[in-house]
């Protein structure tokens, strides 16, 4: 015990405990243990009945074959787990995939009522017939875009073309073919 706590203790009651040679009280944690002599009571010793150890043994070995069986099914708990999150994303990318179809129709749906009120306000009412006008001059305006691109890709092949030098002469011999 420490200086100043073993002071604060009168000394006829530091005199009734077990001290050191400098007069301080020993202080144990915990009480002394006398392993050699067992406890106890009206002669016999205390302590667990043979029916109480071989159910306390029973007891323990179905608790260890649990844990080795739970440890054995570790992979195959794993394996499950796993297939059950691949389902459940495989299930989420499907119905995202589906509310983006819907969504796409849904749209193309709006625009082409736009579309028709919006024609039928620019035609005040002839909408058949400004919708044949409008697309027979979308249908020309097509024709002339794809002409004028077929006439670029021609353009671009012919300076490609040009581009184009024959090298000869880069044999071994140097020669020139004829």
């Amino acid at each position: 015990m420490a200086d100043h706590a073993n002071a604060s203790i009168p000394l006829e009651i530091r005199e009734q405990f077990q001290r050191d040679e400098k007069g301080r009280i020993l202080f144990f944690t915990a009480p002394p243990l006398n392993v050699e002599q067992p406890l106890t009571k009206d002669g016999r010793a205390l302590g667990h009945s043979a029916r109480y150890l071989a159910a306390k043994a029973k007891k323990e070995a179905l608790k260890a074959s649990k844990r080795k069986a739970g440890e054995a099914n570790v992979d195959e708990r794993e394996q499950a787990a796993k297939k059950a999150k691949a389902d459940e994303e495989d299930k989420f990318k499907k119905a995202v995939s589906e509310l983006g179809t819907k969504a796409l129709r849904a749209l193309e749906d709006q625009l082409a009522m736009t579309t028709k009120t919006d024609l039928a306000g620019l035609f005040n009412g002839q909408t058949e017939e400004g919708i044949s006008k409008v697309l027979d001059q979308l249908t020309t305006a097509q024709k002339m875009a794809r002409q004028q691109e077929l006439e670029r890709e021609m353009h671009t092949k012919e300076r490609e073309e040009s581009r184009r030098i024959a090298v000869t002469g880069m044999t071994a011999r140097l020669e020139e073919k004829y």
